[in-house]
């Protein structure tokens, strides 16, 4: 039968008979023909992403090549769903086409309305429809955000109907290609979809194994594509080496996506400059702060204020971290990753002349802490040695014990940061684990079930705690002898908590939710001059630090909001729903405890603060439009 004749058959709707039954791979061809049709509308769909925000000024020709590629090739692996699922069994089994290209274009026609509307979403809140949107859109006080009138519903039906007309028109469009089309046709068609899919493919992880920031965030406008990285086993086969890429020597080169900060940051430097100190806690369990278990730094609540219901922004180092020193959310660490952007927390430390060093147990380059967090810091140490982690931390304070009396010799003042990892990888020589018993010698995790008695493991890290403690002990005696604690501001805090199945879910460590115990650590705060022994129970987050010290120590006068999420520390306030976690791990806290989670598949999972699922809990869309829009802000608005 010629193309002609078929095209016919599926006009006048002709019942096959059994001697005249359309070939199948008729059948095949004539839904081929649409589903390229589908492909090219939803990539030129695609195509306008791009241009909510900054990003095609930067790009050159091969960012070009790349996002036309990825959309063509994206496009045509989603439109192929409809063919494969609804064209080819109805037409198949039936024996009219018409009635798959039928049931195609009703399929086609809802993606190109979605990816229509999703279009907007994108260009207003940066990330594409999920559970989240649907859940706004449908919680109470939606009509606060969502002005449903009749001008919405008309051009609602515009597009549709625009739509709709498309599809139909490329309908009866197939018809006229396929009395042209020859075989060649199909096989060339498949061959450069099957190219471009290689080439975008292959583009990007070789981009993403460079550190090409642009393609990396290009990917990310195209909705739903998730182009694999393979660093590590690039890495393994020798192909790139990881140690010696782009990390801590980045320049400052900003990204085009990002408006941090605000507004350029004015300050009022103030004549005597004070040292800051910051003790860090890798896995701080609120727990383990006790007279028993830490007696020197329980010590020195009388010396200092505590903030006793603070708030880690991430359950994992490498967000908390970002948070600390960022002041915004680790929602945008791969943005601020790959642009080189150093915090303003330490912008402003490096043009007031301090020296900054660093003392951390475990290696800042993996996770890339070091390229991202501490981009371009002068002579950025990322390592200690050891050969455990209890000689790590040992020696990093013996080095900071040691350089402490270069540093007092200076005339400028210094920004140091201790960093303790005991307390995430908990593990002592046998005769250091006497405090508390019964104990392990290390953490066997195999062994951890929700069944369990976690005394041991409990135990153990309570023993390794101490231990920190000893050695924090140590800093803080040697500050206070030699006088450097009368012109030092001294921060003790924890970078997360850490669970032990404290909520019967079998939750062990950190990283897997945002409890309490994961997000709630110790948090103390010394300055010269400062009434000493007062406790503050208002809620504060890792977000409030950057701004307390940048406004107290370097006199910076901005608005926090220029750079922060954050508020002073004192400043009693409601912090709202604060952002915690970080890229697709990421949920918000309310005022009363709520954690609202980004489910697997997008939508808000809400429970209580002891992760019992909370099903009939009412979310107030204005209130979740409020933070996610506080969560977008440091993006670029487009033009």
């Amino acid at each position: 039968m010629t193309n002609a004749a078929l095209t016919n058959q599926i006009a006048v709707e002709e019942t096959p008979k059994d001697s005249q039954r359309i070939p199948w791979r008729q059948i095949v061809k004539a839904g081929f023909i649409y589903y390229v049709f589908s492909t090219l509308v939803l990539a030129i769909e695609f195509l306008p992403y791009l241009f909510y925000g900054q990003l095609p000024r930067h790009l050159d020709a091969m960012g070009w090549l790349f996002y036309v590629s990825a959309c063509l090739s994206h496009a045509a692996l989603i439109a192929l769903v409809p063919y494969a699922i609804l064209y080819l069994p109805v037409a198949l089994l039936s024996g009219r086409p018409s009635w798959g290209i039928l049931s195609q274009m009703v399929a086609s026609i809802l993606l190109n309305t979605f990816v229509f509307i999703n279009s907007y979403v994108f260009d207003l809140y940066k990330f594409h429809i999920d559970g989240v949107i649907l859940d706004m859109l449908t919680g109470d006080g939606a009509s606060e955000i969502f002005n449903f009138g009749w001008g919405i519903y008309f051009k609602a039906a515009l597009i549709l109907a625009f739509f709709i007309a498309l599809n139909v028109f490329l309908k009866f469009l197939c018809g006229w290609v396929s009395n042209r089309a020859q075989r060649i046709f199909h096989v060339q068609i498949i061959t450069a979809l099957a190219t471009l899919t290689l080439f975008a493919t292959a583009y990007h992880l070789y981009a993403a194994a460079i550190y090409q920031p642009l393609i990396i965030k290009i990917a990310e406008h195209i909705p739903y594509y998730y182009p694999p990285m393979a660093n590590n086993l690039l890495d393994k086969l020798g192909w790139i080496d990881l140690d010696s890429l782009p990390g801590t020597n980045l320049k400052n080169r900003g990204s085009a996506d990002i408006d941090y900060p605000k507004h350029p940051i004015q300050s009022n430097p103030p004549e005597r400059q004070l040292n800051v100190v910051m003790i860090g806690i890798d896995s701080w369990s609120i727990r383990a702060f006790t007279p028993e278990v830490m007696p020197n730094i329980h010590a020195f609540l009388k010396k200092s204020t505590y903030f006793a219901n603070h708030l880690s922004n991430s359950n994992r180092t490498r967000g908390s971290l970002y948070g600390l020193f960022f002041s915004i959310s680790a929602f945008y660490w791969d943005n601020f990753r790959f642009s080189g952007i150093r915090p303003v927390f330490f912008e402003e430390f490096l043009k007031q002349n301090y020296r900054i060093q660093f003392y951390p147990s475990a290696s800042l380059l993996n996770p890339p802490i070091a390229q991202t967090v501490f981009a371009d810091i002068p002579n950025l140490r990322t390592e200690t040695p050891g050969a455990s982690v209890y000689e790590r931390d040992q020696r990093l304070t013996a080095d900071f014990l040691r350089d402490l009396k270069e540093f007092q010799r200076e005339e400028r003042p210094f920004f140091a940061f201790l960093f303790y990892d005991l307390g995430h990888s908990p593990s002592l020589p046998a005769e250091k684990c006497y405090r508390f018993q019964p104990s392990w010698l290390f953490a066997d995790y195999s062994k951890l079930n929700n069944s369990m008695d976690p005394t041991p493991y409990f135990n153990l890290y309570l023993n390794s705690m101490a231990e920190v403690d000893v050695l924090v002990g140590e800093v803080l005696d040697e500050l206070e002898t030699s006088g450097a604690m009368d012109d030092t501001i001294v921060l003790v805090v924890g970078d997360h908590g850490q669970e032990f199945n404290e909520n019967k879910k079998n939750y062990w460590g950190h990283g897997g939710n945002f409890s309490p115990e994961q997000t709630h650590v110790p948090f103390l705060y010394y300055a010269p001059g400062i009434d000493r022994g007062v406790r503050y129970d208002h809620r504060t987050t890792h977000y409030d630090v950057a701004p307390t010290l940048l406004t107290t120590v370097l006199g910076v006068t901005n608005d926090p909001a220029d750079y922060s999420m954050g508020r002073l520390l004192t400043d009693p306030s409601d912090r709202g729903w604060i952002p915690i976690g970080e890229n697709l791990k990421r949920g918000f806290i309310a005022e009363d405890g709520i954690i609202l989670k980004r489910a697997k598949y997008g939508h808000l999972e809400v429970t209580d603060r002891h992760l019992d699922e909370l099903k009939d809990y009412k979310i107030n869309s204005k209130v979740l439009d409020d933070a996610i829009q506080n969560l977008n802000r440091f993006y670029r608005k487009s033009e």
